[in-house]
C-alpha cells in the first residue's frame, strides 16, 4: 500500500513537472517562431520600399523613363548589400505594359508583359494595386520566365496643375528560393527543430510554401502580416516535445523509489512488530504469563 501511495505521489508530481517543462519548451520555440516572423517581415519589407523608389522617380521625371538604365544597377545593388538577396527583377510599366526591366539578362520575356492581363497569373494583384492605387504584395507564384517568385506592384500617379492621372505600375519580383536562402531558415533544422512556412489564403486555409508540409499536429503557430498578405510558421522539435526515453527513464526512477519506500515501510513494521515482542517479554514471566518484577 506504501508503495502505491508513494508511486500515485510521484507520479502526480512528475506530471506537474513535466507539464511545466513543457511550457516553458514551448514558449520557446513561440519565441523562436515570432523571430522568424519578424526577420521576414523586416527583410520583404526593405526590398519592397524599392516600388517607393521607382515610383518617386518616375513621378519626379513626370513619366519619362528614359532615366531607367542609369539607375537600376545602384538599385539593384543597394537590394543586394542591405539584404543580401538578388533581385529576380524589377520593372516599369506604363499603362500596365513593361516597358523597361533590370536585370534584362533572364528577363527578356517579361518586356511588353501585360500586367492587367488578370488571366496570367499573379496579375490579379497587379490589377488590384492600378485600379486602388496601393502597393500590393503577392504570395509566391510561378513566374512567366521561369522560377518561383513574389512580387510587389505599385501603381504610379502623376500629380499635374492639380490634376492627377493615372500613369501605370512599378514592380519588384524575389526570387522567392533566394528570400529563403536569406532568411536562413533552414538553420533551424541546426537548432532540433523543424518548420513550415505557409500562406493563408482567402478561404482562411494554410497553403504550404516551404519546409516541412508533414509536421503533423501539436506545433507552435504564429501568424504574421507581411503587408497585404498573412503568413504562418510553425516549428516543432524534430525528435518531439517529449523524448522517449525520458519518460521511460523517469517511470523507472519512479518505480524505484515507490519500490525502496515501499520496503522501507514493511521494514518499519517489521521492526515495530519485533520491538512489541521484545518489550512484552522483558517484562511478562513467560511461565506464568503474569507481569515480572
Amino acid at each position: 500500500m506504501s508503495a502505491l501511495i508513494s508511486f500515485v505521489l510521484l507520479m502526480v508530481f512528475y506530471c506537474v513537472m513535466l507539464k511545466h517543462d513543457l511550457n516553458d519548451y514551448k514558449e520557446r520555440y513561440a519565441y523562436i517562431a515570432k523571430n522568424e516572423a519578424e526577420h521576414i517581415i523586416t527583410t520583404i519589407d526593405c526590398v519592397m520600399s524599392r516600388t517607393n523608389t521607382l515610383k518617386t522617380m518616375v513621378q519626379d521625371h513626370n513619366g519619362d523613363t528614359s532615366w531607367f538604365d542609369n539607375i537600376a544597377e545602384d538599385i539593384y545593388m543597394s537590394v543586394k548589400d542591405e539584404t543580401g538577396i538578388s533581385l529576380k527583377n524589377f520593372a516599369i510599366a506604363p499603362d500596365g505594359i513593361v516597358s523597361d526591366v533590370y536585370p534584362l539578362d533572364g528577363n527578356e520575356s517579361l518586356i511588353g508583359f501585360d500586367f492587367l492581363d488578370t488571366s496570367r497569373t499573379g496579375n490579379l494583384e497587379a490589377k488590384e494595386a492600378y485600379e486602388k492605387g496601393n502597393t500590393i504584395l503577392t504570395n509566391p507564384f510561378e513566374l512567366v520566365q521561369g522560377g518561383v517568385g513574389m512580387g510587389g506592384r505599385s501603381s504610379v500617379i502623376l500629380r499635374h496643375d492639380g490634376t492627377s492621372s493615372l500613369w501605370g505600375l512599378v514592380t519588384v519580383t524575389i526570387d522567392f528560393d533566394n528570400l529563403i536562402e536569406v532568411l536562413g531558415l533552414d538553420n533551424l533544422q541546426g537548432m532540433g527543430a523543424d518548420y513550415s512556412l505557409s500562406y493563408i489564403d482567402p478561404d482562411g486555409k494554410a497553403q504550404f510554401m516551404h519546409g516541412d508540409s508533414n509536421l503533423g499536429e501539436n506545433t507552435v503557430k504564429t501568424q504574421f502580416q507581411v503587408r497585404n498578405l498573412t503568413w504562418e510558421i510553425e516549428v516543432k522539435p524534430i525528435n518531439g516535445w517529449i523524448s522517449i526515453w525520458q519518460i521511460i527513464l523517469s517511470m523507472f526512477i519512479v518505480l524505484l523509489f515507490s519500490g525502496f519506500a515501499g520496503i522501507l515501510t514493511y521494514m518499519m513494521l517489521q521492526l515495530r512488530e519485533r520491538n512489541e515482542i521484545l518489550l512484552r517479554l522483558s517484562i511478562t514471566d513467560t511461565l506464568t504469563g503474569c507481569h515480572n518484577r
